[in-house]
């Protein structure tokens, strides 16, 4: 099971990330469902990129509309705008891979 989001400014500046069907579907694999969560609800799981650095990886759900969102750390640290993110199971982690696309 994997996920991909493709990187955009907004998601970079303001580490919002609206949960497509693929992270929907990967957020299945570790027990967190979006149509089953309450607003505000998190589910944390922990996630490695490429170079060895730790990043938490939490599945919620926007406190006031109950939007379906992502959020990664350090993810401004390691992709650029245009950049395709992959988030794939890993045992109980997510392993995250960043395909960078040429200009």
């Amino acid at each position: 099971m994997k996920a991909t989001i493709n990187i955009t400014d907004t998601m970079l500046k303001k580490s919002i990330i609206d949960a497509n069907k693929s992270v929907c579907d990967l957020a299945k694999e570790f027990s967190f469902d979006y149509s089953e969560a309450d607003c505000g609800q998190k589910h944390p799981v922990v996630g490695k990129y490429p170079d060895g650095t730790e990043a938490r990886i939490t599945f919620y759900k926007a406190k006031t509309r109950g939007d379906k969102r992502i959020s990664i750390t350090n993810l401004k640290h390691q992709a650029k705008v245009g950049d395709v993110v992959t988030l794939k199971r890993f045992k109980k982690n997510i392993k995250i891979l960043i395909h960078q696309q040429p200009f």
